[in-house]
């Protein structure tokens, strides 16, 4: 592929000279550029393939310095040792005279050639004295060069020059190499890809090699530790970020999550915990670790996290909350409820017509907020785990039907019909009976709250190894697009929002949560208009235990 040209060093007449000395037309450059895009050569990306070219053009020529640069509308460096490359205009290019003639060009002292006494390169930095190159073809283009270069005159011996030739032969043979070019170009999109994806993410973002060093590290997780990318390759994450715990004690490595990864072959869920950062000062973080497995089944680790310390004050903020809730709140609230009784019971003095709608009113307000401040206690200690739900075998028949029994006066002032439709007994569960009591009284309440006029069938049957216990009613329904939204926190839909039908919109979280931490779950089936299906799901217990004064689980 590479032609015979003769060795024309820097000689020529005056008339090549000039030539050579002019920026090529603009249409040269446009083919050449054409010529390396098609060939999938455009950029600079590194490549060991011609790094390595380049390290030995330099040894085995005797030179400081040896680049391969591809000239088109301008200079792109694909590969360089000793010298910084990049891109560079044509203007500043000494390889296109090489390229513009398509022949060897070996220029001893670059100070005394006209053509090249004023280029930066010469100038200023790195001061380049002497230049040698051979020129590359693709296509059959001239469209690059494999140069050496130094900072002090020069010649190169015969020997040398075959040298250079038959690396550039070796060049030019990658070079037009299409399908490897394409895949050179496909893995730098992708990894330019990856890394843009990992500097955008707002989460820290730290790969481990098999011995824990960072390979990798993304500049939220640095700018969250106050270290530069730089300070922590190579280092463990460990070392860095996570030697003490916060009673001022060692962390241990072999505990690390990122080296337990690494070691035991684990893949961590997310988890709270705590790094240093640069200063010293604690850094609460959650955190996820992804092992990574290589022929050896021990590749490394990837450990994403993101900083909490807005959400630990967040959760400050809320515990005090509930604290005022608690205690400056609960008990005036007894007391007003407690008066306002005596007063509508009338045993302080009989209440005239004007009186008794005022008394009333305001009992079933006070009583309101004080169901509101039980379930803001309700779900703050569902949250933490300061509820503790003692499970013991009960009969779900039993219990929905204690519910029933319960919620007759409210059915009666809806105009609403409830009714029970079970077995006589035997379907158990293991549950906390008064929290599965309140969970299913929700539901029912609920439901009669939606169905004024209509029917509240609560029922129970066993399906297979499970336990269903059943809300249906003929009320208004919910859109298909609210059914998500039904359990979360004071979230109301299905018209729930209206008039004095309005409550806490924490119930249904309640009793979501109360379901769930007893092992079962809950399913909604709705139309509008036709009414709502809650169904809450229970493992049966097992078969021939005592439902009366069960044991604790």
């Amino acid at each position: 592929m590479r032609n015979s040209c003769p060795d024309r060093g820097s000689g020529g007449t005056l008339g090549e000279t000039e030539l050579l000395r002019a920026v090529p037309a603009r249409g040269h450059g446009e083919r050449r550029t054409d010529v390396l895009r098609e060939a999938g050569l455009l950029g600079t990306f590194p490549e060991e393939r011609f790094d390595r070219i380049v390290r030995l053009a330099a040894r085995l020529t005797g030179v400081p310095m040896a680049m391969i640069n591809l000239v088109g509308e301008q200079q792109w460096t694909r590969a360089s040792h000793g010298i910084d490359g990049g891109v560079t205009p044509l203007v500043d290019s000494i390889c296109r005279h090489a390229v513009d003639q398509g022949s060897r060009l070996e220029v001893p002292d670059l100070r005394r050639d006209d053509r090249f006494v004023e280029n930066r390169f010469v100038t200023g930095s790195p001061g380049v004295r002497f230049y040698a190159a051979e020129t590359l073809q693709v296509a059959g283009e001239p469209v690059g060069t494999l140069c050496v270069l130094d900072t002090r005159p020069r010649e190169l011996s015969r020997d040398q020059h075959e040298v250079l030739g038959e690396l550039a032969a070796w060049a030019e043979a990658e070079l037009n190499n299409k399908a490897l070019n394409d895949a050179a170009r496909e893995a730098q999109q992708s990894d330019a890809l990856t890394r843009a994806i990992l500097q955008s993410a707002g989460d820290g973002i730290v790969a481990s090699g098999p011995d824990g060093s960072v390979l990798l590290v993304n500049q939220a997780a640095a700018d969250m530790l106050g270290w530069s990318p730089a300070d922590l390759e190579g280092r463990t994450l460990h070392e860095v970020a996570h030697h003490t715990r916060p009673d001022g004690t060692t962390y241990p490595v072999t505990e690390c999550p990122s080296h337990r990864a690494i070691d035991e072959g684990l893949s961590l869920p997310p988890h709270e915990d705590l790094f240093w950062r640069r200063t010293g000062e604690a850094l609460p973080i959650e955190m996820t670790v992804t092992c990574l497995e290589d022929v050896t089944g021990h590749g490394g680790a990837v450990s994403v996290f993101r900083d909490i310390s807005g959400r630990r004050e967040v959760q400050r903020l809320k515990d005090e909350f509930v604290g005022v809730v608690s205690h400056e709140l609960r008990t005036p609230l007894t007391s007003i409820v407690g008066s306002l009784k005596l007063l509508h019971a009338e045993v302080a003095a009989p209440l005239d017509e004007r009186q008794r709608p005022l008394v009333d009113m305001a009992l079933r307000n006070a009583q309101r907020l004080g169901t509101l401040v039980d379930d803001i206690l309700d779900m703050d200690r569902l949250d933490a785990g300061r509820m503790p739900l003692r499970a013991v075998v009960v009969d779900a028949v039993d219990l929905a039907r204690g519910v029933v029994e319960q919620l007759q006066g409210t059915a009666a002032l809806e105009q609403a019909e409830l009714v029970l439709d079970a077995p006589a007994t035997g379907l158990l569960v293991r549950a906390d009976p008064a929290r599965l009591t309140q969970a299913v009284t929700n539901l029912v309440g609920n439901a009669l709250k939606f169905t004024t006029g209509g029917r509240v069938r609560v029922g129970a049957r066993r399906a297979g190894p499970e336990v269903r216990i059943e809300v249906a009613d003929t009320g208004v329904g919910i859109a298909p697009e609210d059914i998500p939204l039904l359990f979360e926190r004071f979230r109301q839909v299905g018209g729930a929002d209206s008039g004095p039908r309005k409550g806490t919109g924490l119930g249904l979280a309640i009793t979501k949560a109360i379901v769930e931490q007893s092992g079962g779950r809950i399913e909604v089936v709705s139309a509008v208009g036709e009414g709502s299906v809650f169904t809450v799901v229970l493992p049966a217990a097992e078969p021939g235990t005592a439902p009366k004064g069960g044991r604790d689980a």
